[in-house]
């Protein structure tokens, strides 16, 4: 038995970060889950993405090191764009507790990955070295095997990157028409979808279907079931005066380009199913785990 105690340490700052304040300005204090993902029409796409990367990311980390790929670009990123997108257009704004624990969490997090450290590892330099290329660093708690090498899926994975990239991006953009001059009137990231008049279950799937991606390839079938689910919620609403300005101006909405990026995602988890492509794939194309997997054992009999 092996238990990851250095990533379940980041998992758990990642997790605390988010019930605390990330910035303050005005004598209020802001967080991640109230102040943004709950409000995403307030903030552009690449602030969003960022946000969700490090939510998921967290989350992803209790199951695996492998959350640190998402989570710790995700911290960065929001340090990197907090002046751009917050601190220029509300004045004097600062970082709080919440922002220096969470990078704090996702180092550690990141840091687990390439040295596991807890119950089952060994310390010593030969452990270390083997920890390279085991796969026993790719679950935070399970059964060690002194033997497995690691596999990655790699075209799998980089479907759930493209998944998580487009649900910052607009999945609808409302713009007027002629005879008034063609303007952009608004753009809906997938976000937006998760609450208010034009909320829709589709949107909750398809997010956890990309977040699924990280570890399984059925993720692709979650995503797919949330893009049809929402592309049904939304059929009736699109199209000529679907919007209108508050003077009667009339717009038209259509599916943007975060819509069509997700089919791209789902395409490629799902050829990765038939075709697998990366790390540790020799003598492997017959295995049917290593094909649902995203990543695990490599060898003729592993996972």
């Amino acid at each position: 038995m092996k238990v990851n105690l250095l990533c379940l340490a980041g998992a758990g700052l990642g997790l605390i970060s988010l019930f605390l304040p990330w910035w303050s300005g005005s004598s209020q204090d802001y967080s991640l889950v109230r102040d943004v993902l709950l409000l995403p029409e307030v903030y552009s796409s690449g602030f969003l993405l960022v946000v969700t990367l490090f939510v998921v990311g967290t989350g992803v980390a209790f199951l695996s090191p492998m959350g640190g790929l998402v989570q710790l670009p995700g911290a960065l990123g929001f340090i990197a764009l907090f002046n751009q997108e917050i601190g220029t257009r509300r004045g004097s704004e600062s970082f709080e507790l919440g922002v220096y624990i969470g990078l704090v969490g996702a180092i550690v997090t990141m840091v687990s990955l390439l040295v596991p450290i807890g119950v089952g590892y060994g310390l010593s330099r030969k452990a270390f070295w083997k920890s390279l290329s085991s796969a026993n660093r790719f679950l935070t708690v399970g059964w060690y095997d002194d033997g497995a090498r690691a596999r990655v899926n790699l075209l799998a994975f980089t479907g759930a990157v493209i998944a998580f990239v487009c649900i910052a991006l607009p999945w609808t953009t409302v713009t007027t028409v002629p005879p008034a001059t063609e303007a952009t009137f608004a753009e809906h990231p997938l976000l937006s979808f998760l609450d208010g008049e034009r909320s829709s279950a589709g949107a909750y799937v398809f997010i956890i279907g990309a977040a699924a991606s990280v570890v399984t390839t059925f993720g692709a079938f979650a995503q797919f079931g949330g893009l049809i689910w929402l592309w049904w919620d939304l059929r009736d609403s699109m199209g000529i005066n679907s919007y209108r300005f508050p003077w009667g101006q009339a717009t038209d909405e259509v599916f943007g380009l975060g819509f069509y990026i997700g089919i791209i995602a789902i395409v490629v988890v799902a050829v990765s199913i038939l075709l697998p492509l990366g790390i540790g794939y020799r003598n492997r194309k017959k295995s049917k785990l290593s094909r649902v997997f995203i990543w695990g054992k490599a060898g003729p009999l592993a996972y």
